[in-house]
């Protein structure tokens, strides 16, 4: 899996099927970090009882978000506004006209996907055709995620968020001006939103403010009937009647559940929950 010598590498996203078919978003640098020669690879990866995998995709660009559709599509935005598409076996580039980058995309469906930017542009894209808007406080955007293409929600910078609802975008007030990093849409009246130490659910008809005082919950996951969330240095904690619970101690910044397990990222590890225990480490790339 090398592909440069003397290098930094850290893993920004993870999905797949099952822990045999895995997909990995990777930044490769050299420090000081010059965001000009950061190098992106994606890497198609099985995990558990061996660890083996191949680069399936590289640019010379900075990309910072990947998603993959329940059919195999795979969705990655950059920092060059750019979302590289990997459908029927073969990849291709959309310019989304977002020239100050883009941090965050879901995957809707096969043919369908959101993407979130850093002036503020929610991206709705159908194909090779996109609908971008725009506001003019150009306050960024840093998480996307939806449970249908009517229900979306985006998150961002001072407490912004947005909810989309198959035609239009619409503000949500929220009783915070704190960052927000993560959001995720288990249904209509069931989602989670996270940030610099604030943590709301939304049960329908109101957002309930969980005490989540001292950690920075980058990103949520939701895995047999519990919500689970990457809380950086501080481990892995889950949601239990509206408390948070740690569950591991360890650095992870994304989490996604897929197949029967939960999986993690954190600079350069990898790691799974099967429910009774942990497993993995740090990648060789």
């Amino acid at each position: 899996m090398n592909a440069k010598q003397d290098h930094q590498a850290s893993l920004v996203s993870i999905t797949g099927k099952s822990n045999q078919q895995l997909h990995l978003l990777a930044n490769l640098y050299y420090e000081p970090i010059d965001p000009e020669s950061v190098l992106s690879i994606i890497i198609s990866l099985s995990h558990k009882p061996d660890v083996d995998g191949d680069t399936i995709y590289s640019t010379e660009t900075w990309c910072t978000s990947l998603d993959e559709s329940d059919g195999g599509t795979l969705y990655v935005v950059s920092m060059e506004g750019e979302m590289h598409v990997y459908r029927d076996e073969s990849w291709h580039v959309l310019d989304l006209q977002a020239p100050n980058g883009l941090n965050s995309v879901w995957a809707a469906n096969d043919n369908e996907s959101f993407a979130v930017g850093l002036e503020g542009e929610r991206i709705h894209v159908r194909g090779d055709q996109f609908e971008v808007t725009r506001d003019n406080n150009r306050v960024r955007l840093n998480a996307v995620h939806g449970s249908s293409t009517a229900h979306v929600m985006a998150v961002g910078d001072h407490g912004l968020a947005f909810r989309f609802d198959g035609k239009q975008w619409h503000k949500v007030e929220l009783p915070t001006n704190v960052n927000l990093l993560g959001v995720y849409c288990l249904a209509e009246d069931q989602v989670l939103i996270s940030g610099a130490g604030v943590l709301f659910r939304w049960d329908g008809d109101a957002w309930f403010d969980i005490e989540a005082d001292g950690l920075n919950i980058s990103d949520i996951a939701y895995w047999k009937k519990h919500f689970y969330l990457a809380c950086g240095s501080n481990g892995v904690y889950f949601l239990q009647d509206d408390e948070l619970v740690i569950k591991k101690e360890l650095t992870v910044y994304r989490l996604n559940s897929i197949g029967d397990r939960l999986f993690g990222v954190g600079n350069r590890m990898v790691t799974q929950f099967d429910g009774e225990g942990w497993w993995g480490g740090d990648l060789d790339i």
